[in-house]
């Protein structure tokens, strides 16, 4: 149960000599839409019940997904309306690679933080650093008192690659990380900020913010975001479910406190705090409530921000049935209806140019159904970063070796970009066999649904036309590219697939076996 705090009473410190602070905190937002008029609405609580007590707004990353110029530069808009002190950087704030997150920065009046990564003076980021929307650390006067925020971005994502210039964005690895954080921990402290708060990508766990918290001086609260991790109330060890660890000793032996708020506004974070007079946290005074934002009414003024830069939002279809997935990385190979269904309407796209296969990647493609879909849905959340899409022929071999290329590095708990496929079945496993060549291959069992197998220890040369988006093509069989010719967008097919259908239902044929 998530139930530490009484939202409804204000927090009053009895001590007015320590310096105390009401933080409302949330992490991988995601860029969703669903919730953001309600997540307006617990902010205005939050800011109404703490009027008399110094208060943050501040979020541990992701905030954006994707590349759609309209819908970030909304974000930005509301983000400023809603008063967002700062951010961490996270791996989706770089969907646009650094010259897009630059772009969408520019209007931005929060700050974001983040220390362990390198900008090249060249680098369209370095306008950001010029400017002072993009810092190592920012501080901030409350309430009598000075607070300093540091960044970390992950350091095991994407951010930096495939950089369409010759000086991309670096991020450190673990340690440099820490030694960044605690370099720039001892600055503030040069400069009298002795409370300070890690806006943190870095995920939760022993390789994040957990170490983060054990091995640096000077950080005292860890709000973070990458790992989708649920965090309520406070805990000295790991009670399990929302109750995890996340009261630990620094360096200095001086507590810590780490909390995250899940993802996709499904919850905000509450957070009550008061350091005595040398900064240190004081551990019987923290208070850590999240709120699930359902039970809050819509904010009707961000409907109609929304609707500003994006226009109506449309309802394409009617769902039979639910799927509510939670945001693991298993969801990408387990039954899928979402992931069926935009197969399938790619299959219907180019059924009359002969097309035997749909492929996807699974990352791309995201969320659930149900009651309704609207184009919001699809272009905001389902497929936020619209890959194009192609027609092209390919021999079983090349089918072999882009189905291959998904299972080499699996590791359940950070599952590959993995692709899906529609117009066939087929089962992998992470036990390779060796083919003729003495390659390893991971998967098996491959029937067209014309009944056409193919040997993937012995494929032949026969040509198969398929229908594929360009991020899977660029990923797992990149010699292909200078065949691709885009036809479409994702967006597009998805959504004249759904406009189509009267009502679609969330049951699966589950045509993919897995086997670890």
């Amino acid at each position: 149960m998530l139930n530490n705090i009484n939202i409804d009473n204000a927090f009053k410190p009895k001590n007015t000599s320590n310096a105390s602070l009401s933080v409302f905190y949330n992490n991988d937002m995601h860029g969703d839409l669903k919730r953001l008029s309600k997540l307006k609405t617990a902010k205005d609580k939050f800011d109404k019940q703490n009027a008399t007590v110094p208060t943050m707004t501040l979020f541990g990353g992701d905030t954006f997904l994707g590349v759609d110029k309209k819908r970030n530069s909304f974000l930005v808009e509301f983000l400023n309306k809603f008063k967002l002190d700062a951010t961490a950087l996270g791996n989706h704030e770089f969907s646009a690679k650094s010259k897009g997150l630059a772009e969408q920065l520019e209007k931005a009046e929060f700050k974001s933080v983040c220390a362990n990564i390198e900008v090249n003076p060249k680098n369209d980021l370095a306008k950001r650093i010029a400017d002072k929307k993009l810092v190592k650390s920012a501080t901030f006067m409350k309430g009598g008192h000075k607070f300093g925020i540091i960044g970390a971005a992950p350091i095991n994502s994407y951010i930096g690659k495939n950089e369409p210039n010759e000086n991309p964005t670096k991020v450190f690895d673990i340690d440099k990380t820490i030694k960044a954080i605690n370099d720039e921990a001892k600055e503030l402290e040069k400069q009298g900020v002795n409370k300070i708060i890690l806006c943190s990508h870095l995920g939760y766990g022993e390789n994040g913010d957990l170490k983060i918290a054990k091995e640096t001086e000077g950080v005292d609260i860890i709000i973070g975001g990458h790992s989708h991790t649920t965090i309520d109330g406070v805990n000295k060890e790991d009670n399990g479910g929302v109750n995890k660890l996340n009261l630990v000793k620094s360096k200095r032996n001086e507590p810590v406190f780490i909390t995250q708020a899940g993802s996709l506004n499904k919850y905000a974070g509450f957070l009550n705090v008061e350091f005595d007079d040398k900064g240190v946290l004081k551990e019987d005074k923290i208070q850590n409530k999240l709120v699930n934002l359902d039970g809050f009414e819509e904010t009707k003024s961000v409907n109609t921000l929304m609707e500003k830069y994006l226009g109506k939002n449309e309802t394409l279809t009617t769902v039979k049935g639910s799927y509510n997935p939670q945001g693991s990385f298993a969801e990408r190979i387990a039954p899928n209806p979402v992931h069926e269904h935009f197969g399938k309407a790619m299959l219907e796209k180019y059924q009359d140019k002969g097309v035997k296969v749909a492929l996807f990647g699974a990352p791309t493609l995201r969320g659930g159904i149900e009651g309704k879909i609207t184009t919001y849905d699809v272009k905001y959340s389902m497929l936020p970063f619209d890959s194009e899409v192609g027609v092209i022929d390919v021999t079983e071999k090349e089918l072999v070796k882009l189905l291959n290329a998904n299972w080499k590095n699996y590791q359940p708990k950070n599952i590959p970009d993995i692709c899906r496929a529609s117009g066939m079945s087929f089962s992998a496993s992470t036990q390779s066999k060796l083919n003729k060549d003495g390659e390893e291959v991971f998967v098996d069992n491959i029937k067209l649904d014309d009944n056409t197998t193919i040997d993937a220890l012995n494929p032949s040369d026969r040509k198969i036309k398929i229908a594929v988006d360009k991020y899977t093509l660029q990923t797992k069989l990149p010699e292909k590219l200078n065949e691709f010719v885009e036809d479409s967008t994702e967006q597009e097919i998805f959504i004249d697939y759904l406009k189509s259908k009267k009502e679609i239902s969330t049951e699966t044929e589950n045509k993919f076996v897995f086997k670890k």
